[in-house]
């Protein structure tokens, strides 16, 4: 339809054979002026829009890697009291109804300056995708055997070496279909972005 005028839309009985034409995309991405078409004169701001789903949806993503990949590796391998309590917590954030806890940030937000920022909706979508993130590291890092973790010690590689040349390697195929599905989260979360921008 966006390659059809007014008149070929609105038929009835649909038409499949037309003459396509790209004025409409020339009015949605025309920045100087209005353009006519066949619908009217409109203006429509669309960029704009597009580039800061793109820059929230990134930024969620990028700050959910970092606090979350180290958060699935410690409730992967290390032994910690409450370990599974600690996980369901952090589970139990993504089923949370996000309404529940919209207003109250509303008034958070605008009462220490984050409404209608980056930084806000960045933070806030943490509430959607850090959980995810969490869970999906946690198993992709259960998959990596620990016998590969173990020799590395044992030939005198320190932990932090370890999980930057050893684990993180491994688990650069399992990240990046979790860091596409987690931005698809985030950029399909339309009530965060509506009350709190």
């Amino acid at each position: 339809m966006s390659l059809k005028g007014q008149a070929e839309v609105m038929a009835w009985p649909p038409n499949f054979i037309f003459t396509p034409t790209f004025e409409n995309f020339r009015v949605l991405f025309d920045f100087a002026q209005a353009g006519a078409t066949s619908y009217g004169t409109i203006k429509v701001d669309f960029l704009t829009p597009i580039t800061n789903s793109v820059v929230i949806s990134l930024g969620a993503v990028i700050v959910s890697l970092v606090v979350g990949v180290p958060a699935g590796y410690v409730l992967a391998r290390r032994d910690i009291p409450f370990k599974e309590d600690i996980a369901f917590f952090i589970l139990g954030f993504r089923f949370a109804p996000v309404l529940l806890v919209v207003i109250p940030l509303f008034n958070i937000f605008q009462s220490i300056g984050l409404y209608d920022t980056y930084l806000g909706m960045i933070w806030v979508y943490q509430v959607v995708t850090l959980p995810m993130i969490v869970w999906l590291s946690r198993s992709y890092i259960d998959d990596i055997p620990k016998d590969i973790e173990e020799a590395a010690a044992i030939d005198g590689a320190k932990p932090v070496r370890i999980v930057l040349h050893i684990v993180l390697p491994l688990l650069k195929p399992g990240l990046i279909g979790a860091s596409l599905l987690v931005f698809l989260l985030a950029w399909h979360n339309f009530a965060l972005g509506l009350i709190l921008t």
